[in-house]
């Protein structure tokens, strides 16, 4: 099927651990690109960090894989920064983007997270 868009935006999250009932959201990281002729030119890019919350288990392995310092970390709340992204992508496109993600795929539609 041939999609008819002018701009699109990669997304790419990093998680605190592997288990979807336990792991939140630590960054969101995007790109915004812009259809051109043989192509796609970067229009800019996103970079968002999600303070710990307490119902989370945040894992080592997480931390070193994403290369972060439980002691130095700062974030702001994941609605903030999904707020911010939105907001960002809507600007840098103009409303005209498609968006691809995936994020614990595997949640059941309408399921509620903590």
């Amino acid at each position: 099927m041939a999609e008819n868009f002018d701009y699109l935006v990669v997304l790419d999250t990093e998680t605190s651990g592997l288990n979807p009932e336990t792991a939140q959201i630590l960054t969101v990281d995007a790109t915004a690109l812009k259809k051109v002729a043989g192509g796609f030119m970067a229009l800019g890019s996103f970079q968002g960090h999600v303070r710990f919350e307490g119902w989370a288990e945040v894992t080592e392995e997480a931390l070193r894989v994403n290369r972060i310092d439980r002691e130095t970390w700062e974030g702001e709340p994941e609605g903030v920064v999904m707020r911010k992204l939105c907001a960002w992508v809507n600007e840098t496109t103009g409303g005209g983007y498609r968006t691809i993600a995936g994020y614990n795929v595997s949640s059941e539609p309408g399921e509620a997270r903590p």
